[in-house]
């Protein structure tokens, strides 16, 4: 049967087109394995390095550093392990440099012998401060105690009741018996650890209910829980933004935020602390510089601010924040909310709650850590949209890959937040409470100490000396510095000679002692010198006067290690003493960002269970100690 003569040419085409696919898919896998072939039999080569004709493969090349190994002793070997030395991932800082061992000092000597200086300048003629604040164990807390006390353990000098200034217990639950009892039914039932993360065999019961706790707590459908607090809001960034996107961060954000938004690997935009109309100006640079094509219209771009900030005590001006984001497309505003959850807000919701914004409207993401007002450890996350917690869910790494939570700590959440919701009037009291300790200290510091904020109500008080007060310090200790450096090298080479005479009297040091002179840097140069030698070995006393000397002169001054050093010994001693009064503070020490440089400060949280009177007390306990510090290098100048 012949076939119709149009599928004769329908299917002669077809042919001739299967042919011609044919021999193209065949001709395409020979070269293939012809190139793999080619590939396989190429000898290999160092990368960047072209080889000559006749230089030995890589295989020859293992099998002679092999043969010459197996030629090596054990000694040559040895010796080239203790000749290696690794190079340094990261170029040394300043500060490493400055106060690096230098003229066979040691960094121990020479840090000695500054702080040593400053407890002699700050008036400590008995040089009490000198043998306690250089203890062989640091103060410690003892015990917590409800009320807001704690017992510190002193070195070797006991345990003193101090009220607990360091801690950040800002609603007063720490020791809470009803969260005591909630953590011990939960351990009973569960034991202590989840032994999974989430995602696989982490979650339970305690886990969805804390969550459904925060989410009708904040407002919202749903909320994310974490394990712990500082990995909350590294992960959280690092979950959205990627490379590409930009970040307008404040300049003053706390550890775990910075950390995050270098992981993201976003580009940083920083502007400057607390400043809305600086973020602004960054904005419409960033914008003018950018062509509007399709792709940088949809590059996500991010605010983010503290509702509290750590580092300074201030309040975020959410307000004015949120009115930039709006004036901007393609803006998302991200809060930590971990210093002003249970504080601000009529309900204690937070900075947003203070401004009147809503989530969604005003302001797309809002993390917490529950470590400062919900007394546990770990953290949460809420959006005004499902896909905020959905997506964290498979792209946050402190959820996905770190283990879940335990369970008596969300047990712990979970009652605190309905503590929180039963007794709003706490988070009144410690707003009133911290007016009240602000108040106090503004009347009653030296003009040479600020108090930092710039609201009232913010229970994280930072104390720092003025830039006046800090150069009278510094020109105080450094007189003291060069005064004795020349005692200690007399007095370095009396000891010497004194070991080295057997017949030698013990009486012959303190004789010679006699005869210095009794111009008044000599008497401050041989009371450091004294202090000095207690604390350093004798054969580094010479090196560690002359590497504090050139600590302190021309670039290295300038650099701002010797000021660090100086000012955080200040606030030490304050410390120390306010101890002896009956107040436990915190000094945390220099603060770094990538282009800002916060001096060291003490710091007090103020606490709904701290009563008035003990708050009016302590501020003036706090500025009288203050006072007589300064008061002492102000004398002697």
């Amino acid at each position: 049967m012949e076939l119709p003569t149009w599928l004769s040419s329908v299917l002669s085409e077809l042919r001739g087109k299967v042919t011609s696919f044919l021999l193209f898919h065949v001709a395409l896998e020979i070269s293939l394995a012809l190139l793999l072939a080619y590939f396989f039999l190429q000898k290999a080569y160092a990368p960047g390095q072209r080889r000559e004709r006749g230089t030995p493969s890589r295989a020859a090349a293992r099998f002679a550093l092999k043969s010459r190994a197996d030629d090596l002793t054990e000694e040559e070997i040895d010796a080239l392990c203790d000749e290696w030395t690794p190079e340094a991932l990261v170029p040394p800082s300043t500060e490493s440099a400055i106060l690096s061992p230098r003229n066979g000092a040691s960094t121990e000597a020479t840090l000695s012998l500054v702080r040593t200086s400053v407890s002699i300048a700050l008036g400590s003629g008995e040089l009490a401060d000198t043998e306690t604040s250089d203890l062989l164990e640091a103060p410690t807390v003892h015990a917590y105690e409800p009320g807001g006390y704690c017992v510190v353990q002193i070195g070797d000098h006991g345990l003193k009741r101090c009220l607990n200034f360091a801690s950040a217990n800002y609603l007063g639950f720490q020791r809470e018996p009803r969260i005591e009892e909630a953590c011990r039914r939960i351990l009973l039932k569960y034991g202590c650890g989840a032994c999974g993360p989430r995602g696989f065999y982490g979650t339970m019961d305690v886990h969805l209910r804390c969550e459904y706790e925060i989410a009708k707590f904040m407002g919202t459908h749903e909320a994310i829980l974490y394990s712990f607090g500082s990995a909350t809001s590294t992960s959280i960034v690092n979950a959205f933004a990627k490379k590409g996107d930009i970040i307008f961060a404040d300049e003053c954000l706390h550890y775990a935020l910075q950390n995050g938004m270098q992981l993201s690997r976003a580009m940083i935009v920083w502007f400057h602390h607390n400043d809305p109309a600086d973020l602004e100006r960054k904005i419409v640079a960033i914008e003018s510089t950018q062509p509007k094509s399709r792709s940088n219209l949809l590059r996500r771009q991010f605010i983010i601010v503290e509702g509290i900030y750590q580092n300074t005590g201030m309040v975020a001006r959410l307000d004015e924040f949120a009115a930039v984001r709006r004036r901007h497309s393609n803006l998302r505003l991200f809060v930590d909310e971990s210093h002003s959850v249970g504080v601000l807000g009529a309900t204690g919701r937070g900075a947003c709650e203070h401004f009147g914004l809503q989530l969604g409207r005003d302001v797309d993401i809002v993390v917490v850590d529950v470590a400062f007002s919900l007394a546990s450890v770990g953290g949460f996350c809420v959006g005004a949209e499902l896909s905020v917690v959905d997506h964290q869910r498979l792209s946050s790494a402190g959820y996905c890959f770190s283990a879940s939570q335990p369970p008596f700590l969300a047990e712990a959440v979970s009652v605190g937040i309905q503590l929180l919701r039963e007794e709003p009037n706490r988070s009144e009291r410690v707003r009133s409470n911290a007016a009240l300790l602000r108040r106090t200290l503004r009347e009653h510091l030296p003009a040479n100490v600020l108090v930092e904020g710039n609201v009232d109500e913010s229970p994280l008080i930072y104390l720092r000396l003025s830039s006046r007060g800090v150069q009278s310090l510094l020109a105080r200790v450094l007189q003291l510095v060069q005064a004795t450096e020349k005692q200690l090298r007399n007095r370095a080479d009396q000891l010497r000679s004194t070991e080295m005479n057997e017949d030698g009297d013990a009486d012959s040091l303190s004789d010679s002692g006699s005869s210095i002179s009794a111009e008044a840097t000599e008497e401050l140069g041989s009371m450091v010198t004294d202090a000095a030698i207690r604390q350093i070995n004798h054969a580094s006393a010479v090196a560690a006067a002359a590497t504090a000397h050139e600590m302190v002169i021309p670039g290295m001054y300038q650099a701002g290690a010797f000021e660090e050093l100086v000012t955080e010994r200040f606030w030490v001693l304050a410390r120390e003493r306010l101890i002896r009064h009956g107040i436990w503070a915190s000094v945390p020490g220099q603060v770094l960002t990538e282009h800002l440089r916060l001096p060291p400060a003490l710091v007090l949280h103020v606490s709904a269970s701290h009563e008035p009177s003990e708050l009016v007390q302590s501020g003036h306990t706090i500025s009288r100690v203050l006072d007589s510090m300064l008061s002492a290098v102000k004398s002697e100048q």
